[in-house]
């Protein structure tokens, strides 16, 4: 599907420019914006956050033992 869109001058140069530098065309420069965009609303709009915790490698997973140490002291400052 084609369809046409009026962008501001200063955007549409912008635009251009970084389309050129990616060594890309208008078109998929515009359409890899609308699609990350349109990514990020999904992620809002599906009722789930998305979290993303700290990764800490292991040689023995799952072998520490948290059970007295207090969560509290993590959040106070």
């Amino acid at each position: 599907m084609q369809m046409t869109i009026d962008l501001p001058k200063d955007m549409y140069t912008r635009t251009e420019e970084i389309a050129r530098q990616k060594g890309i065309s208008m078109q998929e420069m515009i359409v890899r914006v609308l699609e990350k965009e349109l990514s990020a609303v999904s992620r809002q709009t599906s009722g789930k956050d998305v979290v993303e915790f700290p990764l800490i490698h292991s040689k023995c997973p799952g072998t520490m033992d948290l059970s007295h140490f207090d969560f509290d002291d993590l959040l106070r400052s």
